[in-house]
């Protein structure tokens, strides 16, 4: 008798927990979706992924695929970043009257040797007119254009003129054509010397010979 009522006690209590087990699995995915959800009840969050699991070893192949999507896209927007840095370039536009003004004196010399030459071989009677012409065409049709400072460069004579009451374009342009004068000064004076220098070493080749 007390047998048949501990078996009857025992499997009682196997049932309850049967059932407290089926009730639990019942409402898991019902409680599963209650805690993904947002406060509002429809933000969709992805499960929760044990420390030291990857998304591959996750459940649901739903949330794998998100996962490793996520990670794709992660991973090519990186690449894209590096690329994109790597080949970014700062492309300056040259500017070829700065390098001219750099080299002025090694040009002007040059152009004296070529002038030597060019009335050696007789293409050419009139230095100063060549000279002149040449330079009036670089300073208008390149030079002037990339002019960077509003007044010129001899600041005496600007402040001079401005003190005098006189119009601030009028001073602008005549300190311009006082720049211009004064390189071509500058310039034809290297260009003679050169001129010179290469004549008399023609002149000693013929004398030796």
């Amino acid at each position: 008798m007390s047998e048949s009522i501990g078996n009857c006690a025992s499997s009682t209590a196997s049932e309850r927990r049967e059932r407290r087990r089926q009730k639990i699995l019942g409402n898991a995915p019902g409680r599963l979706s209650a805690i993904l959800s947002g406060p509002d009840g429809k933000e969709d969050r992805q499960a929760p992924i044990l420390e030291g699991m990857h998304c591959g070893d996750s459940a649901s192949s739903t949330d794998a695929d998100g996962c490793s999507s996520e990670n794709r896209a992660h991973k090519s927007d990186s690449r894209g970043k590096i690329s994109t840095f790597e080949t970014e370039i700062d492309y300056v536009e040259p500017v070829y009257c700065e390098l001219v003004s750099r080299n002025r004196l090694f040009i002007a010399l040059v152009l004296g040797i070529l002038f030597r030459i060019a009335v050696a071989l007789q293409w050419t009677n009139h230095l100063t007119l060549s000279f002149a012409v040449i330079f009036l065409s670089y300073e208008m049709f390149f030079a002037l254009p990339h002019k960077s400072l509003k007044y010129p460069k001899h600041g005496y004579v600007v402040n001079f003129l401005m003190v005098a009451g006189l119009n601030e374009q009028f001073v602008i342009y005549l300190g311009l054509f006082l720049d211009l004068l004064w390189e071509f000064f500058v310039d034809f004076t290297i260009i003679a010397f050169s001129y010179i220098c290469l004549q008399v070493v023609v002149n000693c080749a013929q004398n030796l010979t």
